[in-house]
């Protein structure tokens, strides 16, 4: 039997993994384990076959797919399974293995225990000051409930670590982990909801150095520029996107260039700089044709059309 088409995201259907034989089950979990989405319905129907027919290919995946099949049934709110699968990872790793406890303080936010979540997290952190996860867990936390500043704290001030070597001298999360680029993004978020542009400039900044082959931290950087009013540079962010990738899954750059490049026209014509605004009038012309490129013979090229004349 041919097996089931992969989706445009390269998983195959829920439905459609029921009919998958063991071994394609097997497969199927170790490419779900290599990538950042969870796809908790897949997960557990293959993790729930394979444990119960024992086709993991050693200890260590056998209790890597029990611990998927965890999340997953938490994910979908399968409060009893979850228990069950917890309570086996707990009889072979012990209490206080630090994956354990993770995925009892995750049992617990789904149940909406978020105090004890909190306190479990902050337990787990005197254990073990250092636990990049549980930072990130509570400053969600922070998050879920409106506090910006308590959440943006537990990733910049929060001292987490106190090395007895350096007479005890104190670290925080931040001087730990300067190159966390998932904290950095979240960070951009959580200064935008607070208003403090200059602060999302800061970080996204970092994240451009991170990664500075990624189009999109460009393109953030290049909005959030726009939003400071820092036009130039908001322009030079959006060109160095659009170096990267010039595709039509970045037209957002391409709209933001001819924004930018209008704002500049008006700016250039009130100072009456004839040369500088000879090259913002250019570049907004060329920000416009690739846009009307990009959606030639769409139906939306029409409200495109309004939009660049606008």
């Amino acid at each position: 039997m041919a097996a089931p088409a992969a989706s445009s995201s390269g998983v195959i259907s829920t439905a459609d993994v029921q009919s998958l034989p063991s071994s394609a089950k097997q497969q199927l979990l170790r490419d779900l384990m290599q990538r950042p989405a969870r796809h908790p319905s897949q997960v557990l129907i293959c993790a729930t076959h394979v444990l119960a027919h024992g086709g993991a290919a050693s200890e260590a995946e056998r209790w890597a797919f029990t611990e998927m099949a965890a999340i997953a049934a938490i994910d979908l709110g399968r409060d009893a399974q979850a228990t069950e699968l917890i309570r086996t990872l707990r009889a072979r790793f012990g209490q206080e293995s630090t994956r354990v406890r993770r995925l009892i303080g995750m049992q617990l936010e789904a149940a909406g225990s978020v105090e004890s979540a909190m306190q479990l997290y902050q337990a787990v952190l005197k254990d073990h000051p250092t636990e990049q996860w549980c930072v990130r867990r509570l400053s969600a936390i922070h998050r879920s409930r409106g506090d910006y500043k308590l959440a943006i704290e537990a990733l910049r001030q929060r001292e987490v670590y106190i090395d007895p070597k350096e007479k005890n001298k104190t670290f925080t999360y931040a001087q730990l982990y300067p190159t966390d680029e998932a904290a950095a993004r979240e960070l951009i978020s959580l200064h935008w909801l607070l208003n403090n542009v200059s602060q999302c400039i800061r970080f996204a900044d970092e994240v451009v150095l991170f990664d500075p082959a990624n189009y999109s931290h460009h393109t953030r950087l290049a909005e959030l520029t726009y939003a400071d009013g820092q036009y130039e540079r908001s322009a030079n962010a959006y060109a160095q996107s659009l170096r990267l990738n010039d595709g039509r899954n970045n037209a957002r750059a391409f709209y933001g260039l001819w924004l930018v490049a209008s704002q500049l026209v008006k700016a250039k014509n009130a100072k009456k700089a004839s040369g500088e605004l000879a090259d913002a009038s250019q570049l907004l012309e060329f920000a416009a044709t690739k846009l009307r490129g990009l959606y030639a013979g769409s139906k939306t090229v029409s409200y495109l059309d309004l939009t660049l004349k606008a």
